[in-house]
């Protein structure tokens, strides 16, 4: 209707912008971009603001910059086996958790935790557990210096105690590695509430002492399961906490630490004594020698080094070799290929068959390989044989060894060795092997070794070499033994020919030559020559030559003359395009490519990196999940991107500010570019040490590799060490920790070192100058004497400190091996005081080697002036001859009272009267000062005298004297042991201060003076107190004598009366109080009888009005 009515909306006219003139000639030149105007719109508005966000933006780019360490375990294919230490007080269930974690990783249940327990806990890594020993200050601190990771075990129905802070505070001291706490004894809290309260609370403390976020798990209680013979099993932790944990535990990345990163070092696992038995015969305390095998942590461990035996002494290393890994990383596959779905799939978890427990000292690990014969452990059964050898019977009804107690693994094994009925090179000729998946089974009868000569090579390395490879081979059926639970069986035994002919072949395969393998020999395939053919190649059938001839003419066999007919039927392209399957073909023929250009581009990259291939060398896509043949280019494209990607994830990783969001946040923050760059550089040289030194190393063989660059860590080695204490295998104790520690020559040398100490809070005295202590420097643990000094920066002095000061750092001096400076140490008192107080003395960190710091104190010289000539004065006391006074000529001396003076010469002994020297004249000078001086004044001379620092060294030699080794004791600790008292100095005691007032003469003014002043303040003239009719004598006449005598008398007969009167009162009071005390005891029993009558009435009353008060409120 509104359009029949022609009203409609209004329409506004489109504004139209001008395309020439000023206006638009403006807008042209901005391009875009839009002027301001305002220039204090985008100014600072608070300059203090402003300053601090700056301040703060750099401090935080200053904290992300570091120089990267190398960590040389990713530069080896197996690194060794990760090192839990599981630390905890006493009964916190230390050996259970142990027990449940080798449970859970490998099926397996252990009956004593002694020593370190290696076991593989997944496809690239392994654990060796030790429990740390209770309330045994040398194992903690060994212990702390090794550990990867430690388990801290907290009893949370009590709290922390106080060896947890002990060690805490050890693990900050020697590289602080990776800590989890862990509580347990949780079951005993009935109340949920308190149980969460209690959590919280330790969880708390423990973020405290470690840091906020620290891993802390729970284990609610212990689970024992019933037997097949009805008795409980060990007692162990939930399944599903204990899963967690593990998982926890395999999944964690440990940050290589500055110590153990440039020194190296060996756990022992074990240990064998091999001193010939004549000299132990004829005398049992001559020096032994011992081998220690182990795995090689921290950095390569060389021959030329010498080694460091915590708790026993230094020692040069006599022989050292490499063995086989006794409990080996799965050498398996961890790829298969899933023909449905044509995907890769990769298997993470073990098999049971892979899984491996390596702890001799436990019993475990029985069978030991050396290079002169293989051992089996027996422990303390000397019976081994079975039941049925030896009576007779049937062997099922005889042998029941294992029912009622444990035997170990090595009496098993000899048990078995007795069930052999056949020999093993009569096993091995009936056994049969299948090479390829289609072919033949080839029996151990059809096979011969023509390669007779196949161990040249291994003798020309020396005959180490074919010991390793026999050990090898040894330590592979030892671990197949002792992976899989022992249940009196004898699975270990199954397909044993099989797999000797295996590992038969792989160590023949080792000497073929694959490129006649897998191309043939000319001359074998015309000829057919039998010498010929044999020499390269690995087996062959049993044949003759004239079987060889019917088989010629067999169709149905395969043989190379057959296949020889075969090739002359193809022609030439044929055989060129199958040459270009092969790695000497031509790649680039078919897409045109040749031989030279395929090598420019690919130089530096590797072509086949990232890609999965099918069973038939198809390129498999990740996307479809199917095989597809991919061009050269588009080959190349791919493996471009995908590498980019890794670089730009590793550089990524390791420099946080060169890109992305750190990069623009850096820029917006202010980071110092030079600061950056230099950085950069750094971490770019040291990437290029590192390669350089492995192409240098790369050259050379193993052998000559480990002679220059030493054993690298993760590599099991066997060290010989003559000259060993006898006491070191009498002393020996499973649960303490043998650690082998590598010594760099600049660490072999003794001289005072100067170090920046603290004393700990937590310990109960202040320590004293002289007083020795025990030091943890390192590998080492020695007993030297401190001196404490504080440096005073105005005065370049290091001046001598009694005692160390309260809540402050000083610097502390002491004798001993030179050490890298930035070290930790600690001290502590004494090693057997344990439960009673703190025993952490001090901590602090090495500043300077080799000393030569002097350390000074204050010594105070007293003189008194005997003459006194105006500003002249003549000391004597303060020295004891002319020769002292002539060598501090020109020292400035000080009064009491200020006055400043100056020695100036030996003023030589007094004369007397008759022209003799007095005695003790020597020492005397003559001084001048500032001011005349008075003869009360006390005159003295400040000095600074040397302090020397004690050169003692007292190793602790631990493992030598047990727990009975004693160092040198303090003065204090002897008197307590002897029970000697202090000695009293009359010097050194307190005395009253009493100052004497100084009488002053009066003051005498001339008469002209005092006539002068005003009245007020003229002297006055005052009487004296004794006057004349005080002092005067009085006589009295003859009737006053007469009446004074008189009443003398009267008063003398009073003072007799009441002193009789006082007597007879006292002796009335005495005898009542005795019949009081009578009556008191005869009724004693009534009274107590009668109160407690009364007390009864009286709180039964209190209670009813308690009730009825409670009545009334309710109502």
């Amino acid at each position: 209707m509104s359009e029949a009515l022609g009203i409609g909306k209004a329409v506004n006219k489109a504004h139209r912008k001008s395309k020439s003139g000023a206006k638009a000639n403006k807008k042209a030149n901005k391009d875009g971009k839009v002027e301001r105007y305002n220039p204090k719109a985008f100014s600072v508005a608070n300059v203090v603001r402003t300053k601090r966000n700056l301040q703060r933006n750099l401090d935080k780019s200053q904290q992300k910059e570091y120089v990267p360490q190398i960590n040389k375990a990713i530069e080896i294919t197996a690194p060794p086996p990760t090192m839990v230490v599981v630390m905890g007080p006493p009964k916190s269930g230390k050996t259970t958790l142990i027990r449940s974690l080798i449970k859970c990783l490998t099926n397996r249940s252990i009956q004593e935790v002694k020593g370190p327990i290696t076991i593989t806990a997944n496809k690239k890594k392994r654990l060796t557990f030790f429990e740390c020993p209770n309330n045994d200050t040398c194992a903690m601190i060994d212990l702390a210096k090794i550990a990867d990771l430690v388990l801290l075990m907290v009893d949370g129905s009590f709290g922390f105690e106080m060896e947890t802070f002990e060690f805490l505070n050890i693990l900050q001291v020697h590289g602080f590695p990776k800590v989890m706490g862990i509580l347990t004894h949780l079951d005993k809290f009935s109340n949920e509430s308190t149980l969460k309260k209690m959590r919280k609370r330790l969880k708390a403390r423990f973020w405290t002492e470690i840091y906020d976020g620290a891993k802390m798990f729970y284990l609610s209680g212990i689970v024992r399961s019933k037997r097949e013979d009805g008795r409980d099993s060990q007692a162990k932790y939930p399944k599903g906490e204990i899963r967690n944990m593990c998982l926890h535990i395999s999944r964690m990345k440990f940050r290589p630490l500055v110590w153990r990163n440039t020194h190296p070092y060996v756990v022992v696992d074990r240990f064998e004594d091999i001193t010939n038995s004549v000299l132990i015969e004829d005398n049992s305390k001559c020096d032994r020698s011992i081998t220690f095998y182990g795995y090689v942590r921290g950095s390569n461990l060389k021959e030329s080094m010498k080694v460091h035996l915590i708790g026993a002494g230094d020692y040069d290393m006599s022989d050292i070799s490499a063995l086989s890994d006794p409990c080996p990383l799965p050498q398996t596959s961890n790829e298969r290929f899933d023909e449905k779905n044509k995907k890769i799939i990769k298997r993470t978890t073990l098999k049971n068959k892979e899984t491996a427990v390596y702890a001799p000292m436990a019993d475990i690990g029985s069978v030991r390989i050396d290079q002169d014969a293989v051992y089996i452990d027996i422990g303390n059964q000397p019976l081994y044989t079975k039941k049925h050898l030896l009576e007779g019977g049937n062997e099922k009804e005889n042998d029941d060894y294992g029912s009622d107690s444990y035997e170990g693994e090595g009496v098993g094994l000899l048990r078995d060795l007795q069930d052999i009925k056949q020999g093993f090179d009569s096993k091995l000729k009936l056994s049969e092997i299948k090479i390829f998946d289609k072919g033949k089974s080839v029996k151990g009868e059809d096979v011969v070794t023509t390669n007779e000569s196949s161990n040249v090579s291994s003798e020309r390395e020396g005959s180490n070499s074919s010991d390793d490879s026999n050990s090898y081979v040894e330590s592979d059926e030892d671990n197949s033994k002792t992976n899989e639970p022992r249940k009196n069986d004898t699975k270990w035994k199954e397909s044993m020919a099989e797999k000797a002919a295996l590992r038969f072949l792989e160590r023949t395969r080792q000497n073929v030559d694959l490129m006649e393998l897998v191309y043939g020999k000319e001359n074998n395939v015309e000829s057919g020559d039998e010498s010929e053919s044999g020499e390269e190649s690995f087996l062959r059938l049993k044949t003759d030559h004239k079987k060889s001839k019917r088989v010629e003419d067999n169709s149905s066999n395969n043989d190379i003359s057959k296949k020889t007919e075969i090739l002359k039927t193809w022609d030439d392209g044929k055989i060129e395009s199958i040459r270009n399957k092969f790695v000497t073909g031509n790649w680039g023929k078919e897409s045109g490519m040749t031989g030279e250009s395929i090598d420019a581009k690919t130089e530096g990259d590797d072509v086949f990196d990232g890609i999965s291939y099918g069973p038939n060398g198809e390129v498999l896509s990740d996307s479809e999940g199917e095989t597809k043949h991919l061009d050269y280019d588009k080959l190349r494209e791919r493996n471009a991107i995908e590498k980019a990607k890794v670089m730009s994830e590793r550089v990524d990783d390791q420099d946080p500010h060169s890109s992305g969001k750190d990069g623009e946040e850096n820029k917006e923050e202010g980071v110092d570019e030079e600061a950056m760059a230099f950085m950069k550089e750094a971490k770019k040289m040291v990437e290029q040490q590192s390669s350089i030194n492995k192409d240098e190393f790369s050259k050379e063989g193993e052998v000559i590799r480990a002679k220059l660059e030493g054993f690298k860590q993760g590599v099991y080695v066997r060290v010989r060490i003559d000259g060993v204490s006898a006491e070191f295998i009498e002393n020996f104790d499973l649960e303490k920790p043998i650690i082998m520690g590598g010594l760099p020559n600049h660490e072999l040398t003794k001289g005072i070192i100067r170090a920046r100490v603290k004393r700990h809070r937590w310990h109960d005295k202040i320590l004293k100058s002289s007083d020795p202590l025990i030091f943890s420097i390192g590998w080492r643990r020695f007993q030297s004497i401190p001196v404490y000094s504080m440096e005073e920066e105005s005065k370049n002095k290091h001046r001598f400190l009694k005692y160390t000061p309260e809540h402050m750092h000083c610097e502390c001096m002491f004798f001993g091996p030179i050490s890298p400076t930035g070290t930790g140490l600690l001290a502590i008192q004494n090693l057997n005081e344990s439960g009673r107080k703190f025993r952490i003395s001090l901590t602090g960190t090495v500043l300077e080697l080799d000393a030569n710091i002097s350390i000074v104190k204050k010594l105070r010289l007293l003189g008194y002036p005997y003459k006194i000539h105006r500003k002249t004065a003549f000391i004597k006391g303060m020295f004891s001859s002319d020769l002292e006074v002539a060598k501090f000529e020109g020292a400035s001396i000080k009064t009491v009272s200020g006055i400043r003076g100056q020695i100036k010469k030996a003023a030589g002994a007094e004369t007397n009267a008759s022209g003799g020297n007095m005695k003790g004249g020597g020492g005397r000078f003559r001084a001048t000062f500032e001011d005349k001086i008075l003869m009360s004044d006390i005159a003295f001379c400040n000095l600074w005298a040397p302090v020397e620092v004690k050169r003692f060294y007292n190793p602790v030699t631990s493992l030598l004297d047990g727990s009975n080794w004693q160092g040198m004791k303090n003065t204090a600790t002897l008197r307590i042991e002897k029970k000697i008292p202090v000695p009293l100095k009359k010097d050194s005691l307190y005395k009253p201060i009493v100052r004497t007032t100084k009488k002053h003469k009066p003051m005498l003014l001339p008469k002209h003076i005092q006539e002068a002043l005003p009245y007020a303040s003229k002297l006055k003239h005052k009487q004296k107190k004794n006057s004349y009719l005080k002092e005067r004598a009085v006589i009295s006449e003859p009737s006053e004598r007469k009446k004074s005598s008189l009443m003398n008398a009267l008063s003398l007969i009073r003072k007799e009366k009441v002193a009789v009167r006082k007597a007879s009162v006292k002796r009335r009071r005495e005898e009542k109080a005795k019949k009081m005390a009578r009556e008191k005891d005869a009724f004693k029993d009534i009274v107590a009888a009668e109160k407690k009558r009364k007390y009864r009435n009286m709180g039964q009353r209190q209670e009813k009005a308690a009730k009825e008060a409670k009545l009334a409120s309710v109502s």
